[in-house]
């Protein structure tokens, strides 16, 4: 009852923009997101679960009151784990449950390598090769870290099959072995195991891999940023920082040159708006989108930038230099930065690329023109952002949605063209029923 009235106090959640707790799309999206970064949390703790579960079916287990307790206190908690991935929070607020599922998991785990040695059996190490062919799997995404990470992978693997074939093998000492896991040695030695394999991990990541690229890149980029804004912005100027890399870059600047937040705004996907977006709280006449592409946290929530808020926000925040940093071709900084031309208002004075072995990130930094500010009514976008406009729109059966293919066919441009962009544009004909584009006037700054 818990579990259920927490179900229905989270579904009303703000943060969910009406959107509903149990969401197919966003959590298979959430997933995609975060369980490949979630490698050993899987492979201790989920396969571990699954096996206890098997046991207490297969093998008619029964673990105990301790592990019952657990898994009740897991699915009480299940309200909360779809509220973060439905509004598409990082997985740090999720530690209490990671926990409880690492207890879970250790448990199978202990009971399958038990069972395995005492009484060994071709179906139960069938089932050990199967859940540590998972467990690899699981893995596999941090085991390419570099050469040396997969290298000690293998090699710890091999020796550990080594082990456990050799006990396996010799009635003696699989003798000894079973006494000694019956005396508490399982548990002892995962713990040391684990200590063994967390200090692996440790020592390559800090240790062997030293610097990353990453590092490398956002320390240039700023430093690039701000030596050029400390020589060119005259002291007291205001310099609007958002994105990537604007808290860093805000740091270095503090003194006398007055910083401003600058960031995109959210939207929402929904076929009745002009554009098919309406604004982040549900709102449908949002109108003057100049530029869309997609959020890390929701399947159906948007990022981008709209015309009227964008000059009112400068005007108001009285911003001379606008500073962008992007590190992904769908980033909103990188998006928008077509519409922001010497015509709208926005003169680039600066810019660099900076890039490594690991990738690149893009400087550009533009003088604002206050008085000149205003937008053509295009609206800038990314081919994937665009398809996932087009497939809502197919879903919907609203007579609006001929409106809004309508309004994204004369107005959208798709970053980069091509094939690709030309058949989603054929698709928002077919949507509409027009035969030819529209031309419309320039919205001009409030």
């Amino acid at each position: 009852m818990s579990a259920l009235a927490l179900g229905i106090f989270f579904d009303r959640a703000r943060n969910l923009r009406g959107l509903s707790l149990v969401d197919p799309g966003q959590l298979a999206f959430y997933a995609r997101t975060w369980l490949p970064q979630m490698g050993p949390l899987l492979a201790i703790g989920g396969i571990g679960a699954l096996i206890d579960l098997g046991s207490r079916i297969a093998a008619r287990r029964r673990p105990g009151p301790a592990v019952d307790e657990l898994w009740l206190a897991q699915l009480c908690t299940l309200p909360l784990v779809l509220l973060v991935a439905a509004v598409g929070d990082v997985p740090r607020h999720l530690v209490a449950q990671g926990v409880l599922l690492l207890a879970i998991g250790a448990g199978g785990w202990l009971w399958l390598l038990e069972a395995v040695v005492a009484r060994p059996s071709p179906g139960r190490v069938a089932a050990l090769a199967g859940a540590v062919v998972a467990a690899m799997v699981c893995v596999a995404p941090l085991a390419t870290i570099n050469t040396r990470v997969t290298t000690i992978s293998l090699v710890g693997l091999l020796l550990g099959a080594v082990v456990v074939a050799a006990v396996l093998v010799r009635p003696v000492t699989r003798g000894r072995v079973v006494a000694w896991l019956g005396q508490g040695g399982a548990a002892v030695g995962t713990m040391l195991l684990l200590l063994g394999a967390g200090t692996g991990v440790l020592a390559t990541v800090a240790v062997l891999q030293g610097q990353s690229s990453l590092d490398e890149r956002k320390a240039s980029a700023v430093r690039l940023a701000t030596d050029w804004l400390r020589t060119n912005a005259s002291p007291g100027s205001t310099i609007a920082l958002g994105g990537t890399l604007g808290m860093e870059t805000a740091v270095e600047l503090v003194g006398d040159r007055r910083l401003v937040s600058l960031r995109e705004v959210g939207g929402l996907v929904d076929p009745r708006a002009p554009l098919g977006v309406a604004d982040r709280w549900g709102r449908t006449n949002a109108r003057d989108w100049i530029s869309l592409g997609p959020t890390p946290q929701q399947a159906s929530v948007l990022a981008g930038f709209r015309s009227s808020d964008l000059i009112r926000r400068l005007k108001t925040r009285a911003v001379d230099y606008w500073v962008l940093m992007s590190d992904e071709d769908d980033s909103p900084q990188r998006i928008v930065e077509p519409a922001l031309t010497p015509d709208h208002g926005f003169t680039p004075v600066a810019g660099w690329t900076v890039a490594n072995g690991g990738g690149s990130l893009r400087v550009v930094i533009l003088r604002v023109d206050r008085a000149h500010l205003a937008f053509d009514p295009g609206v800038w976008t990314t081919e994937a952002t665009l398809e996932g406009l087009v497939m809502a729109l197919e879903a919907a059966a609203g007579p609006e949605r001929a409106t809004a293919a309508r309004m994204l066919l004369e107005r959208i441009h798709v970053e980069p063209e091509g094939p690709a962009a030309d058949a989603l544009r054929a698709r928002l004909r077919a949507l509409s029923g027009a035969a030819s584009l529209v031309t419309t006037a320039a919205v001009p700054a409030p």
